[in-house]
């Protein structure tokens, strides 16, 4: 397993909006190909994980009415998506991955944190490829803390020229990290919509520095 440290990979990016979008999550009561990767690689709405580990909410739903809900805690849940041959073509002709994550208003009075772990990519001709996002921003927990947003960007083009040109499968995926301190069995949520690969218009778009990108952009 390839592992990629954040701090290597944090830089300062300028971009407009991209060329195009491809949504490939916006969890409108449907779930969009996403599976769990750690409970047999099954769909999130599976009898066995919805409504228990996922289910259909509207916090944090930013492509519109509904987003998905994550409510089992701890580290290394993992939400995933195998991409169609369709997708896996938008893949290869974007440049970067965006998902907006969020927490709903806390009603509990006691601390905690959630937030996404890491991401990883594995695709034909491209070995399993983690990048540890354990140094960028969580979202703490106190008595009254609001709902917030976040989106999550990540430049993939540097891995493009490990995948094959017509490659089998593509896979994404989500390790999500977080817990409530009084109660680690619950209740935990962490919602998630509006997943996209995107085309960034290349005559706007600035970077500095070398390697894999990630730009957390903080919406209140």
């Amino acid at each position: 397993m390839k592992k990629i440290g954040t701090m290597a990979c944090l830089t300062c990016i300028l971009f407009s909006l991209p060329a195009y979008a491809v949504v490939i999550g916006n969890w409108e009561g449907s779930p969009d190909g996403w599976i769990d990767w750690g409970e047999g690689q099954i769909s999130v709405d599976d009898p066995t994980l919805m409504p228990g580990m996922y289910d259909y909410g509207t916090v944090g739903a930013t492509n519109g009415s509904q987003s998905l809900k994550l409510t089992d805690q701890g580290w290394g849940q993992t939400l995933a998506i195998k991409l169609t041959a369709a997708q896996r073509a938008d893949f290869l002709a974007s440049s970067l991955f965006s998902i907006d994550y969020s927490v709903a208003a806390d009603t509990l009075g006691v601390g905690g944190y959630a937030r996404i772990q890491g991401i990883a990519f594995n695709a034909d001709g491209l070995s399993w490829t983690e990048i540890d996002l354990a140094e960028t921003e969580n979202f703490w927990f106190w008595g009254g803390s609001p709902e917030r947003t976040q989106t999550l960007v990540y430049d993939y083009s540097a891995l493009k020229a490990s995948i094959n040109p017509n490659p089998n499968w593509i896979e994404i995926i989500l390790v999500t990290n977080g817990q409530r301190d009084t109660d680690p069995a619950g209740p935990f949520e962490l919602y998630f919509d509006n997943a996209q690969l995107l085309v960034p218009e290349p005559t706007t778009m600035a970077l500095l520095g070398l390697g894999a990108l990630l730009t957390l952009k903080k919406r209140k």
